[in-house]
């Protein structure tokens, strides 16, 4: 399972939904659900990872091609 970020354009807010990678994105932001409110589909946000390289020859040691 991934978490994945949601913008709403209509409540102007960021939230969080743990998926599968095999989910469709989702369709409903449920802050606007809660309030009864018809909204666009949220934007799934790309968003920075923990992922990091360690060990010699790469970013540390100033990799580049």
């Amino acid at each position: 399972m991934a978490t994945y970020c949601y913008y709403c354009e209509i409540c102007d807010k960021e939230f969080e939904a743990v998926q599968s990678v095999h989910d469709e994105p989702l369709q409903e932001c449920p802050t606007c659900k809660e309030n009864n409110k018809i909204s666009p589909p949220p934007k799934r946000l790309i968003s920075q990872t923990s992922f990091t390289l360690v060990g010699g020859g790469w970013a540390k040691d100033r990799y580049s091609k």
